[in-house]
């Protein structure tokens, strides 16, 4: 099957549309039966022909909650499933920063938390919220001085515009090339990773409608997006939210059985789905570094919570306030290895290019976020370790 042919089946790329994207990722099995007045017409004489006397076995009851059921559920259900329970433990905080824009207002911001359960579970346990990301407002100075870096990148809309067309929905293609993903063998990795960009949408467009950002083309008409401008904010972007938080997550699922180039190649996918959106007219170098640093963040997060162990989760802070003309450079955010030229899904400190005062762009925490057994999110556990079987 061809890599172009995953995107309309086992991908899930219409879960842009929503959580039933995910069902993609059972390929072309036909989905329920049925579907026609003859077919259904022909299914109940079928019945009355052949049951004879009625009987019933009364099948194993199925543990409740338990993430091996995962398994029975259809699709749809299980990212469905999925996603209720991951919201379960997060917060957002609307937040304002001290500092005042053009207007002498305060620039907005938010807090994203991991609610965190400690102590015995049940009545007595405690939730406590644990700041994963905090993200303010760049000032509209800071989106002007921005507009010369987009108008340089408009040349190289020739060159993408295949690349950008097809990068629409979610671009689980450009991810399944690089590990060689295939629906009859990878379905649940598929479905995994509709998971995961359907959480990072969800955080992406929580962060935009606190910060409401607007887009290069309501700065100048000469931007002329080559695509649709979508219809709203554009800090972080969530094209850049969505492909980080894929790449690190499947970055931590398939550490041990693939070789260790694969991780930085797919950041390096990661990051080109994000500038494209800055070439194709819609978005700012900054909205990527901010969506950048959500979707690391959030694709260990995803791991943490499908197995239970903190690993390289630390919260980040986003605060581009003079940050002039600087472009988005990926390698600057993640942890770089100069002799073997290749990036890690580790965040570090990305420092502005000039002498401004507020020394960071993101601010990576110095302490690990606490995710412990107690919050492991079991249908999410479920369809991991069902993802993980398929790489052993």
């Amino acid at each position: 099957m061809s890599i172009a042919s995953i995107a309309s089946g086992a991908s899930g790329a219409s879960g842009a549309s929503g959580a039933s994207g995910a069902s993609g990722a059972s390929g072309a099995s036909g989905g329920e039966s049925g579907g026609s007045m003859a077919v259904t017409g022909a299914l109940i004489t079928a019945r009355d022909a052949i049951a004879g006397r009625f009987e019933v076995a009364t099948p194993s009851p199925m543990r409740g909650n338990a993430s091996a059921n995962i398994k029975a559920w259809d699709p749809q259900v299980r990212a469905v499933t999925i996603e209720a329970d991951l919201l379960s433990r997060v917060a957002f905080e609307q937040i304002s920063d001290s500092k005042l824009d053009i207007d002498n207002n305060q620039l907005p911001g938010i807090v994203m938390y991991h609610v965190a359960e400690s102590g015995d579970l049940g009545a007595t346990a405690t939730l406590q919220r644990q700041e994963m990301l905090k993200l303010i407002r760049p000032s509209m100075t800071d989106f002007a001085e921005q507009m010369k870096v987009v108008r340089n990148y408009i040349d190289l809309r020739v060159d993408r515009a295949a690349e950008i067309v097809s990068q629409l929905g979610y671009p689980t293609p450009f991810f399944a090339n690089v590990l060689g993903i295939y629906p009859e063998k990878n379905k649940y990795t598929l479905e995994l990773i509709t998971v995961a960009q359907f959480f990072a949408t969800m955080a992406a467009k929580r962060a935009k409608h606190s910060l409401a950002c607007v887009r290069p083309d309501r700065f100048s008409s000469q931007v002329q997006p080559m695509i649709q401008t979508p219809g709203h904010g554009a800090l972080p972007s969530g094209h850049a939210t969505e492909a980080f938080a894929v790449a690190t997550m499947l970055s931590r699922l398939v550490s041990s059985t693939v070789n260790s180039g694969v991780e930085d190649m797919l950041l390096r996918q990661a990051a080109r789905i994000a500038v494209n959106r800055t070439v194709a007219g819609v978005h700012f170098p900054i909205d990527s570094i901010a969506g950048a640093m959500m979707g690391v963040v959030l694709g260990h997060y995803l791991a943490d919570r499908a197995t239970g162990s903190s690993k390289n989760l630390k919260s980040a802070t986003f605060n581009a306030a003079g940050i002039g003309e600087q472009d988005f450079d990926y390698q600057k955010l993640l942890n770089f290895d100069s002799e073997l030229k290749r990036v890690s899904a580790q965040l570090v400190d990305y420092s502005k290019e000039n002498n401004n005062p507020v020394k960071n762009v993101v601010k990576v925490g110095s302490n690990e976020l606490s995710v412990g057994d107690q919050d492991v999110c079991l249908p999410l556990k479920g369809l991991w370790d069902l993802a993980l079987e398929e790489w052993a």
